[in-house]
This record gives structure tokens, sequence and C-alpha cells, in this order.
């Protein structure tokens, strides 16, 4: 069934669990043409519910909200899925930065389903792919008695180069309140606005902890595939912009809790 909830509609059956959950969060700006697998491959890892967050930040695109049929396939999508799918739009005003959408997404699970509640962040471009034969993995099951860690790397591959990854946070138990720093693109922030994950295009791999004892879980059951190589070349101009833009940008004081609390 179909509800309507300000900007935000989904298709969804109650869930009563009192276990943890498991949200896939998908960041999504015109993906109509990958969007669908994204979502397919959500599936595999057998999430309570999947929400796609859909808008542009300044600097990431001519408008803020989707403009091609990005939509219209999550909504077939979602009438034909058996767990919880929302498409959440940002309501006609750019988000100020990529870390405020992902923030705001977080922030929003967080809401809906509390904080005993683990998430798994994809792009709108990305898939999900079990290496290993399997036809779906039980994540949460997995991940019971794992949320004193709190946090989870996976390794993600551009597509078509298998040399080519980075192993990175994407998963997230809520009630760590992580956050990403909001002046520089990637690089994420425990509760206290110190770096946990600091993104650096020249290491290997995302992860370089500068603050506190942290662990972290090494999913290796899958992997992510970034398709963002396949995107038109107008995307792929506008992502290169942005990029150079961000990184362009001095890094100043982390603006997280003046613009969320």
């Amino acid at each position: 069934m179909l509800n309507l909830v300000g900007s935000c509609w989904i298709y969804h059956v109650e869930i009563v669990e009192k276990m943890s959950k498991l949200v896939v969060c998908i960041i999504a700006y015109n993906e109509e043409c990958t969007i669908t697998d994204a979502l397919k491959s959500a599936l595999l890892v057998k999430p309570d519910a999947i929400q796609v967050f859909d808008g542009a930040w300044k600097h990431g695109g001519p408008v803020p909200d989707s403009t091609d049929r990005t939509e219209t396939r999550i909504e077939i999508f979602a009438s034909h899925c058996e767990i919880p799918i929302s498409f959440h739009e940002c309501g006609g005003a750019f988000f100020e930065d990529q870390a405020s959408k992902r923030n705001q997404a977080l922030i929003s699970i967080r809401e809906e389903y509390g904080s005993d509640t683990w998430v798994l962040i994809l792009d709108g471009d990305e898939e999900i792919i079990l290496p290993y034969g399997p036809r779906e993995f039980d994540l949460k099951k997995y991940l019971e008695g794992m949320e004193p860690i709190g946090l989870g790397t996976i390794r993600a591959y551009a597509f078509g180069e298998p040399e080519s990854f980075v192993d990175g946070l994407r998963l997230f138990h809520l009630g760590k309140k992580v956050h990403y720093y909001t002046e520089k693109t990637m690089t994420l922030h425990d509760e206290h606005c110190n770096t946990i994950q600091n993104y650096d295009p020249e290491r290997p791999s995302f992860i370089v902890v500068t603050h506190g004892n942290w662990s972290f879980i090494n999913i290796k059951q899958f992997h992510i595939v970034n398709a963002w190589m396949n995107r038109t070349q107008e995307r792929l101009r506008i992502k290169d912009q942005y990029y150079k833009f961000r990184t362009s940008c001095p890094a100043g004081p982390c603006q997280f809790r003046k613009r969320f609390y």
C-alpha cells in the first residue's frame, strides 16, 4: 500500500521486531539507469527496509531534485517488494553539501527506526555483489552481538576495474552516533567530531584512524561495485566539478551540531 507523508512516500508492512534492525540507505540523484539494479542488490543482504534519499547538493547538480525517472523506477520496484521501501525528496532546496545529505539520511532513519539500527550506505549507481556463490546473505543475523563495535568496512570496486578498490566504512550502528564531516567529502566523525575515517585519494584505502581506539567489522561476504564511470558525460562532468570544488575548500570546523541540533 502507498502512503503519502509530506515529501516522502513509502510502500510498507509494519516492522514489529524487537531485535536490531537493518536498513539499506541509498543516496540518489538522477539514477534511472542504475537504481533498479541497486534496489535488487540491496535485497541480497535481507534488510528490514530500504530508504532512498534523493536530491543534489550545492555545486552537485543543476537543480535540487532528480529530473529523470528515478522516482518512477523506485515506485515500480517497491510495488512488488515485500519490505518497506521509502523515497525521500529534498523538498526543492539544495543540500548544503554531500555530507549534509548523508547526515540527514542517517538522522531520518534514526528517527524512524531508533538508535538500535544498522545502516548500510549505497550510492544509487552501486550494486552489492555476492562473490562466493550464495543467493543471499543474512547480514543482520551475522551482525548479532556486534553492536559494541558498531562500524563495518566493505570493499568497493570500480566497475570493470578489479584492481581499483577502496575499503571504506559503509556500515554503521546508529548507537555509535557517527556523522559525516561537513567540510570535507567522505570523512567520518564520531559524536565529538573526531576523525574516524579520512578520505585520501593517494592511499589504497579510505581508513585513516586519527583519534580513539576504534575497531571495525571487516565484511568479506560481499562487496560493492560502483558504476559511476558508466554515467553520462554530463553527470561525470558535474561529479568532477564538485570533487574539485570540495577538495579546494579550506577544511574548517565541522558544522554538524550547528546544522542538525
